[in-house]
């Protein structure tokens, strides 16, 4: 059986490793960028749902003449 950690939005917008607001979360859940998962009336994400939101981003490089 597979087990994941599941976060409410409030949990999520606090995560240091994330740095996504609490209403920029509920924006991506209603826009379908994030899938929420319903467990008992509450709205929680799964883990793997924010990994997809970090993206590695290119140093710029450096321009020589």
């Amino acid at each position: 059986m597979l087990t994941e950690e599941l976060y409410t939005v409030r949990e999520a917008s606090k995560l240091p490793w994330l740095r996504a607001s609490y209403w920029t979360l509920w924006d991506y859940l209603k826009s379908g960028r994030l899938m929420r998962t319903k467990v008992g009336g509450k709205t929680l994400i799964r883990r793997s749902e924010l990994e997809k939101l970090i993206v590695d981003v290119p140093k710029p490089r450096k321009v020589t003449k």
